[in-house]
């Protein structure tokens, strides 16, 4: 894993950069993100305050759908 974060780190300066000026560069995109609210998914209706991350979600959705039955797992165990 730090093999794979030396790739990485070497970009974070610039992505500093770019998202400590998000407001005047695009202020569209920096009222969205100070919304509060905004970036999380409440995935079940009866518990509401259960809300997650949106990666979180996503990733959540894709472990769930490969181990059911109709999923990555059913189709790759059939011939």
């Amino acid at each position: 894993m730090v093999h794979l974060y030396s790739h990485f780190h070497r970009y974070a300066p610039a992505y500093w950069l770019e998202m400590s000026q998000l407001e005047q560069s695009h202020s569209t995109t920096w009222k969205d993100m100070t919304k509060p609210g905004e970036w999380t998914v409440q995935q079940q209706d009866n518990h509401p305050f259960s809300s997650v991350a949106a990666d979180q979600a996503i990733e959540q959705t894709l472990n769930r759908n490969c181990k059911t039955s109709g999923g990555l797992r059913g189709i790759t165990q059939q011939r």
